[in-house]
């Protein structure tokens, strides 16, 4: 009888050790294991964006000639000032509005502080050319420049839009017509 009590005793205390000294072990594994689906689930992750990339990669290289220089017209590779100016030009003397002034700002880092409103990401890609324009006309010729404006294939952020509504006539008093006054600000973009 005494040998099956001792027997018993130390089976269970075999037991006992073997579960303390295997427990950490278990956690270690356990922890080993989450980490490996952890891992798994950001290796699926990047397989799923290099698949996406390729595709990506793989429609803008089906891209013709046509629709590239469409791209590079809106959102060309360099700043062209000039070009946007007389694209401006045209749009508002074909919409029946008169073009009376027209400032660049070529100081484009520190417009980049002025526009609070937007949020700046380091290592952008891409540049802006801020300026405003001044135009004269009706408001129906206005909306029609606006809307062409619109549809025109360059990249134009308008920030500000302002009107005046009439102006002062030889005896002081403001003459109201409708011909009015629209100052517009904005910025093109364009590749760095």
């Amino acid at each position: 009888m005494a040998r099956s009590v001792f027997g018993v005793i130390l089976i269970l205390l075999g037991i006992l050790v073997s579960f303390f000294w295997s427990y950490p072990l278990w956690n270690e594994i356990t922890d080993v294991k989450t980490k490996k689906e952890e891992t798994q689930a950001i290796l699926d992750r990047i397989n799923a964006l290099a698949q996406r990339r390729d595709e990506i990669q793989a429609q803008f290289n089906s891209l013709t000639t046509d629709d590239l220089a469409k791209l590079n017209e809106f959102f060309p590779e360099n700043q062209e000032p000039g070009l946007l100016i007389l694209n401006i030009d045209k749009l508002a003397t074909s919409n029946g509005m008169i073009l009376k002034k027209i400032e660049a700002n070529e100081g484009v880092k520190g417009t980049e502080q002025q526009r609070s409103g937007r949020s700046k990401v380091d290592g952008e890609k891409f540049s802006d050319f801020p300026f405003q324009i001044s135009v004269s006309g009706s408001y129906s010729s206005f909306l029609s420049f606006m809307k062409a404006l619109e549809k025109s294939r360059r990249l134009i952020d308008i920030d500000n839009l302002s009107f005046d509504t009439g102006f002062v006539g030889t005896d002081g008093k403001v003459v109201k017509s409708d011909f009015y006054e629209y100052i517009i600000s904005a910025h093109a973009y364009w590749k760095k």
